[in-house]
């Protein structure tokens, strides 16, 4: 049966930081960022390292993809047909390390993974051995477990021994579309497949940037399974079929990641400072950013400005007057936490904070200089930057939480969530300022309701403070509401 060329095949595999990506008419596959630095879990004295090989297999390339034998593309060498990875392992005592290497199916994928071929094979020197020849979906599912309705395929399993003091296992991955792949109809044709390849050692994904962790940074990666669905940011957390968890995102400054919480989390609980606390996330240098469960002073409310009149009273830089909510969160600061090493000691202060103007309530809404979009055409970043308003990053020990926080959090503008760690039945702040019209400034915050809103800053609403603790700190306990991290 005469079988159709005009397929698009889109295979993406994320290997470290090593990202495969599909172009729209060839599928192909193609670095995005080259990693620098290897992949590590240490146990101990126990190393466990998963890495790609540096200058092999720059990504692999398919023209004109279709169907094609198995004799064909098990062929294929160099540049831009293979990707090479291995697994190198230090042990010097008693103690095996079991470890799995995995092939996870995006759920958006469209395209019938029966079509989808996997080649694995070890290779030493020049020689290759072959491990794995398959339909994707012919592979079993992994025993490790993983979030609820996720395939995700064992493709390797393998165990380094004790006292292995330079375990290393070389691999080489390739795919394809199966040969017996029936396109006659064109039903196949425009369909993609997406997986992620993982690697997994007692149980435990290892990447990259999990090596940086340390202190209670690497307490809460270690307390919690990375959720690696995209989230839904365009919606509340509790009307999408979003999972509750730490999800990871690499949308910030340094383009290294952030482990943020969102949805109904009941693990994010902090005692520090004789305050209780909620995790926003991990930062992308290892600092831990809390937001007070409560409002200050007993949830009292507070005009964001005195003034609302100019778009220039919306930032919180231009707050600092006596009835200003910069003034009245510094003063609390300093004497609540400031005054007392034991606290002060644990604060990482820095450009933490953020008044950039990037969201409006409505197109017709204006902020002098300052590019901003409708709440519905923009999407959510940790980045943050000057805007034209010569307004951006702050450099603080303390302030608010951001409109992009709250909607990765779980908040969406227009929907009421009272099922997400932000919502506390009050009305509150946030550092972003949502523009003006006819000379009125606007704020974003949180209503009572669980709805999220803009607020004339002129109005009453209480002050959640945001701090960021320090990579080296350390925590006790589980999290929970009744067992919280204690900050030592």
């Amino acid at each position: 049966m005469k079988k159709k060329r005009n397929i698009m095949l889109m295979i993406l595999a994320l290997i470290s930081v090593v990202v495969i990506t599909v172009g729209a008419t060839y599928a192909f596959f193609q670095y995005v960022k080259e990693g620098s630095t290897e992949n590590s879990m240490t146990t101990g004295n126990i190393t466990f390292l998963y890495t790609e090989v540096s200058g092999v297999g720059r990504g692999i390339s398919i023209s004109n993809a279709f169907p094609v034998s198995d004799e064909v593309e098990k062929a294929q060498v160099g540049e831009g047909n293979i990707f090479d990875f291995k697994v190198t392992s230090t042990t010097p005592r008693n103690a095996n390390i079991p470890y799995e290497v995995t092939a996870r199916m995006k759920s958006d994928s469209t395209l019938d993974p029966s079509a989808v071929k996997v080649y694995l094979t070890e290779v030493k020197g020049d020689v290759e051995t072959e491990i794995l020849l398959d339909q994707y979906s012919n592979l079993v599912q992994t025993s490790i477990s993983v979030p609820e309705n996720i395939t995700e395929k064992t493709i390797y399993t393998d165990t380094v021994p004790a006292n292995s003091a330079d375990y290393e296992k070389n691999f080489r991955l390739r795919m394809w579309i199966s040969e017996d792949t029936d396109f006659s109809d064109g039903s196949m044709n425009g369909k993609t497949f997406t997986i992620t390849v993982n690697v997994y050692a007692n149980a435990k994904v290892v990447t990259q940037e999990d090596i940086a962790l340390q202190g209670f940074a690497k307490k809460i990666y270690d307390d919690n399974s990375i959720i690696t669905a995209e989230p839904t940011l365009t919606t509340s957390s509790n009307n999408s079929d979003d999972a509750s968890g730490l999800y990871r995102s690499t949308a910030t400054n340094t383009g290294e990641p952030t482990y943020y919480f969102r949805g109904e989390v009941e693990n994010n609980y902090v005692s520090f400072a004789g305050f209780t606390w909620r995790i926003i996330r991990i930062n992308e240098d290892g600092t831990v950013r809390l937001i007070m469960k409560t409002g200050i002073n007993n949830n009292q409310a507070y005009k964001f400005n005195s003034n609302y009149l100019g778009y220039n009273n919306m930032y919180y830089t231009n707050s600092y007057s006596a009835n200003g909510i910069m003034k009245i969160l510094e003063d609390w600061y300093e004497a609540n936490i400031a005054n007392d090493l034991n606290y002060s000691d644990k604060i990482m202060a820095g450009d933490y904070y953020c008044e950039q103007t990037k969201v409006k309530w409505d197109e017709s809404w204006t902020s002098g200089n300052a590019d901003m979009l409708q709440y519905d055409k923009y999407n959510p970043t940790f980045k943050c930057e000057k805007d034209g308003n010569e307004k951006g990053i702050v450099n603080a020990s303390v302030g608010l939480v951001t409109y992009d926080e709250m909607v990765f959090a779980g908040g969406y503008k227009g929907f009421q969530n009272k099922e997400y760690f932000l919502y506390n039945a009050t009305s509150y702040w946030t550092m972003s300022p949502s523009g003006g019209i006819n000379n009125y400034a606007g704020d974003w915050g949180m209503m009572e309701d669980g709805n999220f809103y803009s607020y004339g800053t002129s109005g009453l609403h209480s002050i959640r403070p945001v701090i960021n603790l320090k990579a080296d700190v350390m925590a006790t306990g589980e999290g929970t509401n009744a067992n919280p991290y204690i900050i030592q």
